[in-house]
């Protein structure tokens, strides 16, 4: 997420693999898919200015893999044209019992 080449750093890791190897990455989701995230970022906000959080295929930021076309054109960039984009939404607990 956070290459500020990410063909380039996708080339890399598609020669390190071995023939038939397979790579697999989790990324986050769009900022609108971690609602937890706009309320924290909304009450922060209000005190500081939040840096811009990416949100674009080919740049580094926490949401720039988010769009799953882009992600399939970025690796197809890269060499790795056999690709699949799996959404996974899971409870991420904050705080309480749950967090272990």
């Amino acid at each position: 997420m956070f290459f500020d080449d990410p063909v380039t750093a996708f080339v890399n890791l598609r020669r390190a693999l071995l023939a038939g190897g397979r790579a697999g990455f989790v990324c986050w989701q769009g900022l609108e898919a971690v609602s937890g995230s706009l309320l924290v970022g909304r009450a922060v906000a209000r005190h500081v200015v939040l840096p811009h959080f990416g949100g674009q295929a080919r740049g580094p930021g926490m949401f720039s893999l988010c769009d799953p076309a882009e992600v399939t054109t970025l690796l197809h960039s890269a060499g790795l044209d056999q690709t699949d984009c799996d959404p996974f939404a899971p409870t991420v607990p904050v705080g309480g019992g749950e967090t272990l």
